[in-house]
This record gives structure tokens, C-alpha cells and sequence, in this order.
């Protein structure tokens, strides 16, 4: 995916634009917006040595960084990594990548696909995922996204397979918004996704769950599959 289509992409999610609206004009606004915002966008190949080399150099001038890396089997061996074996290979992918979230304390995001054995609606494993034995073990969290029916395009499940720092397994049901690719927290069939809830008069709102904290200093690694790709964080 090159940046303007991302660029594009972040405009569908963010602004509600609509593709068939999207101009010269839109695409120099928003671009205006996310130049603001620090967001850049390389899209061509590179090495674990450029990826290392580049989050750290950028890191100095943007410490509250999010790094993604999409995805996994396009980033280049270097001349030194010749002659490793594919899951050799991926060990050390992951295991750079989970330094360089160390270094920065910052969280790294890293797609990957699944195994070709795997199928849409089953649920993914992260036994299914290339090279996974490094991967499981550098990953923070594991977050595995699939359509459970291929009739219904406008379904995803979530599954948090691994989590270092609480539990794990829980399943969330998210509606899919194909033409602005966005996800969202699933509705009961029939009801409005903008109806607003009454209370009772008196009845004070229940308080949210404070989600868990990483320990300090620790840095964050997770792995996102969707359908037969996924993410990794670091």
C-alpha cells in the first residue's frame, strides 16, 4: 500500500469522506493535518537495520511515537542475513523489533499473515502464524482479528491471545465498515448505532475500568492477525 492510498484510507476513517469524493483538495488538507500531526509515511522496502536505524533517529525528535510496520514479509534481508532459514530470520525480526520498542518505549506494530492452512472463519491461533516461535515469545500481545462468516462482511472478532501484562481470551464482536475500513464495537442486530441510552434521574453512571497499566519502563509488543494477516506490537 503506498502512502497516498493510506493517506486516503486515514481520510475515509477520520473525516467520513467519501471515496468517490476524495480530491486533490481533500488529499492536500489532510495532508496538511497529518504533517501537523508528525504522521509519515515510507512506503518502500526496507531492512531490519533501516527500520532500527530510522524509529530511533526519528524517535529523538517525536519521543511519543507509534511505530507500524506493514508487514512483516516485506522487510528485506540484509546481506548478512543471506543465509538464515526462514524462521531464523523471523526470530530475529521480532527480537530486533522488540529492542527497538525497549529503546524508545515506544509501542511497535508489526503485520503478518497466517499460515495458508488457516481459513477465514476459523479462529486464528497464534500456532498459525509463520515463524511463531519467536514471535510468542517477543510478543507483549497477540490480538487475532477474523470474519467468523464469510456470508457477512460487516463482522469481525477479536481475540486477545496473549497479554503479558493481564489476562487473556477475551473475544470482542466489532461491526466492520468496509468503505472507510473502520472497525467498531458491535451492535445487537436492529439497534441503532447512535441511539442514546435513558437513565434513570438519580442514578449516577457506573464507573469505567481502568485498563491495565505496563509495569514502568516496559515497552509494548503486540501482533494483530486479520483473517490471514496480522500485527504484531512490540
Amino acid at each position: 500500500m503506498t502512502g497516498c492510498e493510506l493517506i486516503e484510507r486515514f481520510y475515509r476513517q477520520t473525516i467520513g469522506g467519501n471515496p468517490q469524493l476524495f480530491s486533490s483538495e481533500s488529499a492536500a488538507e489532510l495532508n496538511s493535518y497529518l504533517e501537523a500531526e508528525f504522521f509519515e509515511v515510507i512506503d518502500t522496502p526496507m531492512d531490519i537495520d533501516e527500520i532500527e536505524a530510522y524509529s530511533l533517529r526519528y524517535h529523538r525528535k517525536h519521543p511519543d511515537s507509534v511505530y507500524y510496520v506493514d508487514y512483516l514479509g516485506m522487510i528485506r534481508k540484509t546481506k548478512e542475513q543471506g543465509n538464515l532459514t526462514a524462521v531464523d530470520f523471523l526470530d530475529e525480526i521480532s527480537r530486533r523489533l522488540k529492542t527497538v520498542a525497549k529503546r524508545t518505549g515506544a509501542p511497535v506494530i508489526l503485520l503478518a499473515q497466517l499460515n495458508r492452512d488457516s481459513t477465514n472463519t476459523d479462529t486464528p491461533k497464534m500456532s498459525q502464524l509463520r515463524g511463531s516461535g519467536g514471535i510468542e515469545q517477543n510478543a507483549d500481545t497477540v490480538s487475532l482479528l477474523w470474519n467468523p462468516d464469510e456470508k457477512k462482511n460487516t463482522r469481525r472478532n477479536l481475540k486477545l491471545a496473549k497479554n503479558r501484562q493481564g489476562p487473556a481470551g477475551l473475544i470482542v464482536e466489532l461491526d466492520f465498515h468496509g468503505e472507510r475500513t473502520l472497525f467498531v464495537e458491535a451492535q445487537p442486530e436492529g439497534e441503532d448505532t447512535h441511539k442514546k441510552t435513558k437513565k434513570k434521574k438519580g442514578t449516577p453512571p457506573a464507573p469505567a475500568s481502568p485498563p491495565p497499566q505496563p509495569a514502568e519502563g516496559a515497552a509494548d509488543f503486540s501482533y494483530l492477525i486479520t483473517g490471514n494477516t496480522g500485527e504484531f506490537e512490540f
